[in-house]
């Protein structure tokens, strides 16, 4: 959703034979997720007035605490930002090291990436540093204090960079097409069969499990036609 992969990633992610391992990566929260409509043939739920009532008191309760917690932080994050003050020298000390912090990462490695990221920012440094008033730069106002939205300011016309809920420390996003992969199903199975622990317990769940799914086309069709067949009216 940031707009760091293109869209065509997800079909060479389903490319499984030009891309048979999958790139590392970290699982996205299941927070912003919701799912309330669901339909299945052959079924219908039907619900109780008593249960119904007593789900919708639960959800206004659970509203309108998180609404009222929101309210705080909102709150809380206005106030910070007009009542409490910092030095215009800790503003360009914070800034500086957040730059150096960026090329030591170029240096580390990723070199090709990080190095075209760093440029468009230190861009972004020497034009921020010229355009953002007052001049953070200007060692006679070192001790000048400014508000908390305005240190902001300064630091996202300089950096790019805002309070996150990631956290304080930044990361250079490495395309998800040239990360490391993982280990393929056929590669895992390749090892538990070449193990030379004889009959290991791996290779015994895994040839259970072989045995276990050697069904006939009959015996799935029956299956699932079991299934559609299966249901009620939930009253």
């Amino acid at each position: 959703g940031r707009g760091l992969e293109k869209p065509s990633v997800v079909d060479e992610l389903l490319d499984v034979v030009s891309n048979p391992g999958k790139p590392a990566y970290e699982m996205a929260s299941d927070s912003p997720l919701v799912l309330h409509s669901c339909d299945y043939a052959n079924l219908r739920v039907g619900h109780s007035a008593a249960s119904l009532w007593n789900v919708q008191c639960d959800l206004e309760r659970k509203w309108e605490n998180l609404q009222l917690a929101a309210e705080r932080l909102r709150d809380g994050l206005d106030a910070m930002g007009k009542e409490t003050h910092v030095a215009l020298g800790d503003v360009k000390q914070f800034i500086e090291g957040v730059q150096e912090e960026r090329r030591r990462k170029g240096r580390r490695g990723k070199k090709r990436l990080a190095a075209a990221m760093i440029d468009s920012r230190e861009a972004g440094d020497k034009k921020g540093a010229k355009s953002d008033s007052p001049d953070y730069l200007d060692e006679t106002k070192k001790t000048d204090l400014i508000s908390w939205s305005q240190a902001l300011s300064v630091m996202h016309t300089s950096l790019s960079l805002r309070p996150s809920p990631e956290g304080p420390k930044e990361t250079l996003h490495l395309p998800l097409m040239e990360r490391s992969r993982g280990t393929t199903y056929e590669e895992k199975v390749e090892a538990i069969l070449k193990s030379q622990d004889g009959k290991s317990k791996r290779r015994e769940r895994y040839e259970d499990n072989v045995i276990k799914k050697r069904k006939t086309k009959e015996e799935d069709k029956q299956f699932y036609e079991k299934m559609l067949q299966q249901g009620g009216t939930g009253m």
